[in-house]
């Protein structure tokens, strides 16, 4: 008699294809902005490292940044989709996903991704 496997696989949330990354990202929002080390990017958002923020807020901030080998300075709209604290992790910081980009700096993250 066979056994059912009591774990099940979760399935997979994400749409797109995250890849590593090592950039500062910018986060303007009203009068201030901070400074956030981005540690992986998608078509759809970007992990930034230290981030602490309820997730699924409402609050947009625009996000700036430069791909590696490149000059062009991009500028997104986004807000947490979700945030991951730990004392024992090292990564802890939120999920941005992108609600407003152009079509000229969607295609550079894009291609960027897929040569990647």
């Amino acid at each position: 008699m066979a056994t059912k496997n009591a774990s099940k696989k979760q399935p997979e949330r994400r749409i797109a294809t995250r890849i590593p990354i090592n950039i500062w990202v910018r986060e303007e929002r009203q009068d201030y902005y901070f400074l956030y080390k981005a540690t992986d990017i998608s078509e759809g958002g970007m992990f930034l490292e230290k981030k602490i923020e309820a997730p699924h807020s409402t609050v947009r901030s625009t996000f700036k940044f430069t791909l590696p080998k490149s000059s062009r300075l991009i500028t997104v709209e986004g807000q947490v989709a979700f945030t991951a604290v730990s004392a024992t992790s090292p990564r802890s910081g939120s999920g941005i996903k992108f609600v407003g980009v152009s079509n000229q700096d969607k295609k550079l993250i894009t291609k960027f991704i897929h040569q990647s």
